[in-house]
């Protein structure tokens, strides 16, 4: 059922993500996405960024509506349906997550819960330059090692977070987590695959979030319901590397 709910607080996390704050009740678990609409714009698919008391979507702007999404202010209303869709496995195990720009959003709660539950986690984030990070203060604060890649080289490693991966030895991580452009996910799951057990999470725009429109449909499966957090082999037995 959708959920009017007030915004209690807008973060600016760079020129041109916003995070919105606000109280949602129902019990969200890391992964999962709703569908969010300000009255105005389309109703679109966002990852929750917070799942705690006050839980919360990060905004990259990048069309119409996300933009109308950002220029939401504190004490404005935005409706809410969901929680929707798979989590990413959460156990007291060895993780590498691996974000590129906005997939920071879906796996930063993911990388909180896995050290509530008792296990650790390595942390990669690739951005395209130093100006566009945000959420790696967050996750350094929690006590996570986190590794960054920009394509300019102006923070961290130089090059894609694709390439800084093969530097690091998966044969100490029970899991990789992974969500970002398609591009990257591809790539690593190419890399990762056969060696760790890997989860990804995609990114798709769909009308209903619920099963019914089939907008979101990839190799067969359907993102909102199937995923969008995905064990990659799955994905991949059904041709999807090669789509």
């Amino acid at each position: 059922m959708p959920l009017h709910t007030e915004i209690v607080e807008v973060v600016e996390e760079n020129s041109s993500v916003k995070t919105f704050r606000f109280k949602f009740g129902a019990k969200v678990k890391p992964g999962q996405f709703c569908m969010v609409w300000d009255g105005v714009g389309e109703e679109v698919p966002m990852s929750f960024s917070y799942i705690g008391k006050i839980k919360g979507i990060t905004v990259k702007k990048v069309g119409k509506t996300t933009e109308l999404l950002h220029q939401r202010r504190t004490g404005e209303i935005l409706r809410i349906r969901g929680p929707f869709g798979t989590q990413y496995p959460i156990q007291p195990k060895r993780y590498l997550l691996i974000a590129g720009g906005t997939g920071i959003a879906s796996l930063s709660p993911a990388a909180e819960e896995i050290l509530v539950n008792g296990g650790s986690c390595r942390f990669i984030a690739g951005f395209r330059t130093a100006s566009e990070i945000f959420f790696v203060e967050r996750l350094r604060k929690a006590g996570i090692d986190v590794a960054i890649a920009t394509d300019d080289g102006s923070a961290g490693f130089k090059g894609f977070v694709s390439e800084l991966v093969k530097k690091f030895d998966v044969e100490h991580f029970d899991y990789a987590l992974a969500c970002g452009p398609l591009p990257m996910l591809k790539a690593i799951c190419r890399t990762l695959v056969d060696e760790v057990e890997t989860y990804i999470s995609i990114e798709s725009l769909m009308k209903c979030g619920i099963g019914l429109c089939d907008s979101c449909s990839v190799c067969g499966f359907q993102v909102c319901k199937d995923g969008p957090v995905f064990r990659a082999k799955d994905l991949i037995e059904n041709g999807w590397l090669v789509e």
